[in-house]
């Protein structure tokens, strides 16, 4: 008997060597809000349309594609069968492996694994499409390390479901494909087979339906059907189908809430728990009159694949997030369903929630700061190419970290020609991959970045570099043609701006405050901190900014600025002779007023503002130390509502080096990024439900 050959930390691509962190939600009160996935482990390489199953403590995960969406070839398909440990994902075992495959059903019964058709690609890259289904069958025997053969399908089938109930192997949907995707034929019937008879053969029935791309789920009593694309119509349809397996007789059930393409499905506790590309986990039993929301993955996605663990928590693991390649996930999340009791029908109100938040508007003093109400969800260590670590020009675009020039060193005031680059770069969020962009027109950093109105270019205003004689502030701005990967030159700034706010309000950019700094100006005008407000046309793809006349009621520079609905706040920052500024503002642009707002518990310097939901969070920069008064780098999160006017602190520790990390909002989460761990060469990403 051969051994399962252990996974090396370098063919994982780094993924297990990074440092994962899982926070468990076991022990957690239950809430009447839909719990968040935390991410859990990363797979070795992200691919969509696997097999997966969870079985004797091992998460096992089969074949699958990474190659580019709908541009098939068979070195885009994966070769591999691996399995991680659910007590430490770090213990990766490779198995063996058959011939490329996409598409097959994985699932446990007894101890042993049973694969089930899907489909194999034949044709190279840059030749003929050649898509063949396959009807093979094998089961692997863990104890053994080894396949063997299984009843094949009466016909070979890809893009089906298989679920597994007692004894009985149920194979719903998909169709079959001898060629080219032109010459298909989609099927019309279920399949079945007693596992617990060693000489049975599939049985043939007749379905109500034609799906593919569904999701399939098995309790003991039925089997449920989810979602995926009709065979008649060719469209997405969220239909609901249940088989009752005592009598083999198919019925409607409640429709799922979402469109249920590339949906996901597994079941536990008599209930059948499935995704689709909205990342809301939805529940049903059978007999229910609706669907349920009983949690939300912290990484939508859809064509991945849903576990449930012995201990009763979710694994959602694999898929895309669209049709780029990279945006395929490798991000294994774990999730523990809200109670039956907590479901909230899809669509439905919560009567809980006035409660749950008048608890959560309420001030929150220094003793009761401790017991955070914020969940990191992430927290991962990913190797760099990018040689800056700070003050990087820096956007978020979907799930893509866009990066331009930046300081190399992380030191707070190493400005030589060197120290400045020019360097860009993109992460992509969904695998984890970097790719090159082009440099930045100059050497700088510390540009100030919004997208365009129609989302097409990021636009990079101002910032400091080194001129070859001294480093100091600057005018210019460009624009990246994020389809093109070009830059072109934008209208300058009125005069050299750093440090500044930036904000989008309806149909105008607006720049607060900031500082223009020239060492060769004499004495103290080599500082000039920059009250005025400036406008520029959101839509215009020229943005020329005009002075409005308006004044900021202080000088202020290094502060957290956002826009939220209606207004820009500017939170902390620093005035002349270094000192803190304390009254936190909010602009109204249409009335041209400045309004003072609650401050948060501390003065922070180059703190990041991120509007959340009809919220701000607050985060990084420096802050007085209330013990010793000296400044501190501060990694709290702290979160102000509008509505009551009140700050609270959300997390004590984020988890990371807060020096210069930079904050985006993430389907309403918090995304952080740092770049400050320098000797290790990664960049340290935290996801935040705060």
């Amino acid at each position: 008997m051969s051994r399962p050959v252990r996974l090396a930390l370098a063919l994982v691509a780094a993924s297990l060597s990074s440092s994962v962190a899982f926070a468990s939600t076991r022990d957690a009160a239950p809430s009447p809000r839909p719990p968040s996935g935390v991410v859990w482990t990363l797979l070795p390489r992200a691919v969509t349309s696997f097999g997966a199953a969870v079985d004797g403590g091992w998460l096992y995960v089969l074949g699958g594609y990474h190659g580019t969406p709908h541009e098939y070839s068979r070195e885009g398909q994966s070769r591999a069968f691996y399995r991680m440990s659910l007590c430490d994902p770090r213990d990766v075992e490779l198995l063996p492996g058959e011939e490329g495959v996409q598409g097959a059903g994985l699932a446990a019964h007894h101890g042993r694994l049973l694969r089930v058709g899907g489909l194999a690609i034949e044709n190279a890259r840059g030749e003929p499409e050649s898509l063949r289904s396959l009807d093979t069958v094998a089961f692997f025997d863990p104890r053994e390390n080894a396949w063997t053969d299984g009843p094949a399908l009466p016909e070979p089938r890809s893009s089906q479901r298989l679920a597994v109930a007692g004894d009985t192997a149920v194979v719903v949907g998909g169709w079959t494909l001898d060629g080219a995707r032109s010459d298909v034929c989609w099927c019309d019937t279920w399949l079945a087979l007693d596992l617990a008879d060693p000489d049975a053969r599939w049985t043939v029935h007749d379905a109500p339906f034609r799906r593919r791309a569904l999701g399939l789920a098995a309790t003991d009593t039925h089997v449920v059907a989810v979602g995926g694309m009709d065979g008649e119509s060719g469209q997405v349809v969220s239909e609901t189908w249940l088989l009752d397996l005592a009598r083999g007789e198919w019925a409607r059930g409640p429709d799922f809430p979402e469109a249920g393409f590339g949906a996901a499905a597994c079941a536990a506790d008599g209930r059948v728990f499935a995704s689709a590309r909205s990342g809301v986990v939805y529940a049903l039993r059978p007999g229910d009159e609706a669907w349920s929301e009983c949690a939300k993955l912290a990484f939508p996605r859809f064509f991945h694949e849903l576990a449930a663990t012995p201990d009763g928590e979710l694994l959602a693991l694999g898929g895309i997030v669209g049709m780029d390649p990279s945006g395929r996930l490798r991000h294994v999340e774990r999730v523990r369903p809200a109670p039956a009791a907590a479901f909230v029908p899809a669509g439905g109100e919560d009567p809980s929630d006035a409660t749950c938040d008048a608890r959560d508007d309420a001030p929150v003093d220094d003793a009761a700061a401790a017991e955070s109400t914020a969940r990191v969800l992430l927290r991962l260590d990913v190797p760099t190419p990018a040689l800056a670590r700070n003050r990087q020009g820096a956007a978020l675009v979907g799930r893509a970290l866009y990066l331009f020039g930046g300081n190399r060193s992380t030191g707070q005031h190493d400005f030589g020609p060197d120290d400045f680059l020019s360097e860009g770069w993109r992460l992509s969020l969904a695998d984890l991959s970097w790719e090159r962009l082009p440099d930045f027109p100059a050497r700088r950093q510390s540009m100030v970045a919004l997208s365009s109105s129609d989302g097409r270019e990021l636009r990079l205003f101002g910032g400091f570099g080194h001129d070859g004689d001294a480093a100091r502030t600057q005018s210019g701005a460009q624009a990246f043609d994020l389809e093109l990967g070009l830059w072109r030159a934008l209208p300058e700034l009125p005069a050299p701006l750093t440090q500044f706010g930036l904000a989008d309000v309806g149909d105008a950019k607006y720049v607060l405050g900031g500082l223009d700094y020239d060492p060769d100006r004499v004495e103290d005008d080599g500082f000039r901190h920059v009250r005025t407000v400036l406008r520029a046309d959101t839509a215009a793809r020229e943005p020329r900014f005009v002075d409005t006349g308006l004044e900021l009621p202080e000088a202020r520079r290094a502060f957290g600025c956002a826009a939220l609905d209606g207004r820009i706040y500017l939170v902390g920052g620093m005035a002349g002779d270094f000192a803190r500024v304390e009254p936190c503002r909010a602009f109204d642009p249409a009335a041209g007023t400045f309004a003072e707002i609650a401050s948060p518990r501390a003065v922070r310097i180059s703190p990041e503002l991120v509007a959340l939901d009809g919220r701000l969070a607050l985060f990084g920069g420096t802050s007085r130390d209330p013990r010793t008064g000296d400044s501190r780098s501060d990694p709290s999160i702290e979160v102000y509502d509008p509505a009551t006017d009140t700050w609270r602190v959300a997390l004590e520790d984020a988890g990371l080096d807060p020096r210069h990390a930079r904050a985006f909002a993430l389907d309403g989460r918090l995304l952080i990024v740092s770049f400050m761990a320098s000797d290790a060469g990664v960049a340290t990403i935290v996801l935040v439900d705060v």
